[in-house]
């Protein structure tokens, strides 16, 4: 076969199987675009579909979900703001200051009240003049309960006017179910004191001078012993505060009964009322005698 028909013959086929390619690709081409629309319609419908089934539940489930949530969340705001109203420890209230006053020497008394049930209250306090400032004290006051405040034998020369009690460093101590059950109960357990025979009048004279004493006997009815149970007396014409006074029974046991006299070496009066109050800070473990007896373990560690 002559050499250029037998490269035309070739050049023919190759054309041939080029062109039929090329149909194929041609024809091809529709066919794959009209899947791809089918695929990305699917894709379409399924979306849609997961998004109207959303639309669907929230329309009947999920609104009344987020209606529950919000009034959970409203709940749980007033249930906190009433808690914190209640967990919230009303102010202290203090009375006037009485000054007690012979040769310089000057007693200063005042009551400050606790009317939170929950809560009691160390600080800091002192009396304070224009001109005077008196020592700084420590003291508690328990829950519901009215206390003295006093600062005894202050030197000043000169006229006291104008004195007032200076509440300082005041710390709030919540008392709650689990550390106490019943505070009452628990308060009247420990300042659990019988006083009884109590006389106030005159003594002996001193350098002809009537000593006034007041007189009586107390017992330790509580379930605990005291290393130092401290007692103010307190004088008093109708409601009208007329003197005060301090004792301390040292090594006081549980069950334990003493006399107990106490003198008045600045003006009293004899013709008054006596009240013997307990000053003791119940929730500090050293004010605790180690007893058999007692519990071992005091409320305040769990506080």
């Amino acid at each position: 076969m002559d050499p250029s028909e037998s490269y035309l013959k070739s050049s023919y086929q190759d054309i041939d199987k080029e062109f039929e390619r090329q149909v194929k690709l041609t024809e091809a081409v529709p066919r794959v675009r009209k899947l791809f629309y089918y695929i990305w319609f699917a894709i379409d419908v399924v979306l849609f579909l997961l998004f109207a089934s959303v639309i669907l539940w929230y329309v009947s489930t999920g609104i009344f979900s987020e209606k529950r949530t919000v009034a959970r969340i409203g709940l749980n705001a007033d249930v906190h703001h009433e808690l914190s109203a209640e967990n919230q420890a009303s102010p202290l209230v203090t009375s006037d200051t009485k000054v007690f006053s012979e040769s310089g020497v000057h007693d200063f008394y005042a009551e400050i009240e606790n009317a939170n049930e929950q809560w009691y209250a160390e600080f800091r306090y002192y009396f304070k003049t224009p001109d005077f400032e008196s020592d700084f004290s420590r003291a508690i006051v328990l829950p519901g309960k009215k206390q003295p405040l006093i600062s005894f034998s202050q030197d000043f020369e000169g006229g006291i006017r104008n004195a007032e009690l200076i509440i300082e460093d005041i710390k709030w101590h919540r008392i709650t179910a689990h550390t106490i059950s019943d505070i009452d109960f628990w308060i009247q357990d420990h300042e659990n004191f019988a006083v009884e025979n109590i006389t106030h009048g005159t003594g002996a004279d001193i350098g002809g001078r009537p000593l006034i004493t007041t007189s009586f006997s107390i017992k330790n009815n509580s379930s605990y012993s005291y290393w130092d149970a401290d007692f103010y007396i307190i004088l008093q014409r109708g409601n009208i505060v007329t003197g005060v006074n301090t004792v301390r029974l040292a090594g006081f046991e549980s069950g334990e009964s003493r006399e107990v006299t106490v003198n008045w070496f600045r003006g009293a009066q004899t013709n008054a009322t006596v009240s013997i109050i307990p000053n003791i800070n119940f929730f500090d473990d050293e004010v605790y005698m180690p007893h058999a007896e007692n519990a071992g373990v005091e409320i305040i560690d769990l506080l």
